[in-house]
């Protein structure tokens, strides 16, 4: 019996119950106290003994025999009865059907409720409710860590987006209870103790968290050239706030494709590409990947080592794809939309690992004019006809799907100089998006026709003539300080063995 059913029956059961009472209730007001002898039909006072009709009690006179055998009718409990039972049903319909009484249920009990229904059943507005709790800090520590042992599967892994289980324990993973959280003004000894308390939670909830089993998601396209090496979107989920995983074909030469733990959440795997082998002649694909996952202690700054898991088994076939109807397509007008795409400034942030950032706008192509058009493009940070960061990106003409991307170079070194150049500069312009030109640094855009291939994943297009947009470009570099840390990276590619000397790419 799914946890909707079993609420609602036990809630329906309980009205039912209050209702037959009422139902009694009424009963016997109206026909439950029947004259068993002669009584006064005003005061019922026992005439049984009184000769003729008048009541020696009150003094009422009776006109027939029949009116002191009457039933007595107590209408004000009827009415009363009554009312209740229009009242609580309702309340039934108003509150019990549309589970508005949850939010008298007790932290504990919401917090057991997936262990005591069945846990792919568990109604939306428990769900709703238990969220809400979560992120309001509603939950105390304690409950916290019951909730996730709640909801650990067990050998199973859990981190589908489409699970209810893996938000709820998204948000247990990155909530903070308020009883934990900083109090402004609170004396330092009263601080200690709150300081102390955070520490245990955390340290608990990052034990529990660990023992979960990662879980990781390769999607392959139903249809690919032939001839041309598929691209499969991949998505993971570590648990824990601060976890990675990797994973790259079992060969001797493919780059690790890194995404962060929490990736998964992002729903889409269109986000990042792992090339897999040229189909056979049939169409399979068969692969074997390596899959690793590692994790970084609270407030560390090193990362624990690479830990190895399952190998995945890729065994599927794609249907092959016949395009010899994609043309190419340029000309000034699909250019210059391109250039609207990119014309932003570059972003300069504080990190030494990740100094600068492309901005980009694929709604410049959401015109239903590009709806047969795939954009990818090869995009490069030039400093002096040199690549300094070359990115890969691709998405559907006239959709608002996400947008597929990949690092495919970045030289550390150089975006630092790049920044450097960009702090000489001085104070930003009026506005920030018009950035400052950097000299010696272009920016290169480039349509090309693999990467256009990516964007298929990510929409529908079944028209019979398709096309891709083929142009290129090249601008002075334009980069916006930003005094901040830059944003987290989804995804990013590792070379197998760096090269001595030269920094990993993050």
């Amino acid at each position: 019996m799914s946890g909707v059913l079993i609420l609602l029956v036990s809630s329906v059961v309980l009205v039912l119950l209050f209702s037959a009472l009422g139902v009694g209730a009424v009963w016997w007001a109206l026909f439950g106290d029947k004259a068993r002898s002669r009584r006064c039909p005003r005061c019922w006072h026992d005439l049984s003994g009184t000769p003729g009709m008048t009541c020696g009690e009150c003094g009422h006179v009776a006109h027939h025999e029949r009116e002191l055998l009457q039933t007595r009718r107590r209408w004000g409990v009827a009415i009363v009865a009554l009312v209740g039972i229009l009242v609580v049903t309702g309340w039934a319909r108003l509150e019990i059907l549309n589970a508005s009484w949850v939010g008298f249920v007790p932290n504990a009990v919401l917090v057991q409720l997936p262990r005591l229904l069945p846990s792919g059943q568990l109604p939306t507005w428990a769900q709703t409710e238990l969220n809400n709790r979560i992120v309001n800090g509603q939950l105390d520590g304690q409950q916290i860590l019951n909730l996730i042992d709640v909801l650990d599967p067990g050998e199973d892994a859990l981190g589908n987006p489409d699970d209810w289980r893996t938000l709820t324990l998204a948000r247990a993973t990155f909530c903070l209870p308020a009883e934990l959280a900083s109090v402004a003004d609170e004396p330092v000894a009263s601080a200690e103790v709150r300081r102390e308390a955070r520490a245990k939670f955390v340290s608990a909830r990052t034990g529990r968290l660990t023992l979960l089993t990662p879980w990781i998601d390769v999607v392959l396209p139903t249809e690919w050239p032939v001839g041309v090496p598929p691209v499969a979107g991949v998505r993971g989920t570590v648990w824990g706030t601060n976890t990675e995983w990797r994973i790259r074909l079992h060969d001797d030469h493919s780059n690790w494709l890194v995404g962060d733990g929490m990736s998964a959440l992002r729903r889409q795997p269109g986000f990042g590409a792992l090339q897999l082998p040229i189909p056979t002649t049939d169409g399979r694909v068969q692969a074997t990947l390596e899959f690793e996952t590692r994790r970084r202690d609270d407030g560390a700054a090193q990362w624990n080592p690479w830990i190895p898991q399952p190998p995945i088994v890729i065994d599927a076939v794609v249907r092959p794809l016949d395009l010899s109807h994609m043309q190419p397509s340029d000309d000034a007008e699909i250019t210059q939309t391109a250039r609207e795409a990119f014309e932003f400034p570059v972003s300069i942030w504080t990190d030494d690992n990740r100094p600068a950032g492309i901005r980009f706008n694929t709604r410049a192509f959401a015109s239903p004019d590009y709806a047969d058009m795939l954009i990818g493009v090869v995009l490069e940070l030039r400093e002096n006809g040199v690549a300094r960061r070359r990115s890969h990106l691709w998405w559907p003409g006239s959709s608002l799907a996400r947008t597929g991307w990949e690092v495919d170079l970045e030289d550390v070194q150089a975006l630092r100089r790049l920044r450097d150049l960009a702090s000489q500069r001085g104070a930003l312009p009026a506005d920030p998006d018009g950035g400052n030109s950097i000299p010696g640094w272009t920016m290169s855009v480039r349509g090309d026709r693999l990467m256009a291939l990516r964007a298929m994943g990510a929409g529908s297009h079944n028209e019979a003539s398709m096309r891709f947009w083929s142009g290129q470009f090249e601008t002075p570099l334009r980069v916006s300080e930003r005094p901040e840390t830059a944003p987290n990276r989804v995804f990013r590619q590792e070379s197998r063995s760096p090269a001595p000397g030269l920094p990993k790419q993050k």
